[in-house]
């Protein structure tokens, strides 16, 4: 269920570090595998207060070509995506294109170095499971990766 989650969030939607291992260069330095290392969710009511969070363990890798992601879960079958990064504000964000990961995404970087990077984005009207199925008004998704 989580990882359906994971690609739903995916489907309807990062980099801090050290000043001396920041990089400047996201598009070079994105490709290349990555291993997903942690899931953070967090799930809040229409009033904005957070009702929930969880972490869930990565699963699997993420390859990155000049154009395409493919994302292969350790026990399911790879779902490969043209992305491209674009600044919006000041910040850089991964878009996937409509494709075998579903519909568009959207995900702020919020940190990049050469051997991790932090990505992060929000939906709204999530299920989630806490004791029962239940619905967010808003879910945020925060995944760590490493290589």
């Amino acid at each position: 269920m989580k990882k359906k989650l994971f690609l739903l969030l995916i489907a309807t939607l990062a980099f801090t570090a050290c000043k001396k291992d920041k990089t400047d260069n996201v598009e070079a330095d994105i490709i290349g595998k990555w291993n997903e290392k942690t899931l953070y969710y967090e799930y809040y009511n229409s009033a904005g207060t957070k009702v929930f969070s969880e972490t869930d363990q990565g699963d699997g890798t993420w390859e990155f070509t000049a154009t395409t992601a493919t994302n292969t879960p350790t026990s399911s079958t790879p779902l490969s995506s043209e992305y491209r990064i674009r600044n919006v504000n000041g910040k850089k964000i991964i878009f996937f294109a409509r494709s075998s990961m579903t519909s568009d995404v959207e995900m702020e970087i919020i940190s990049l170095t050469k051997n991790s990077m932090i990505w992060s984005g929000s939906v709204t009207d999530v299920e989630y499971y806490n004791g029962g199925v239940k619905t967010a008004a808003k879910s945020t998704l925060t995944v760590t990766f490493a290589r």
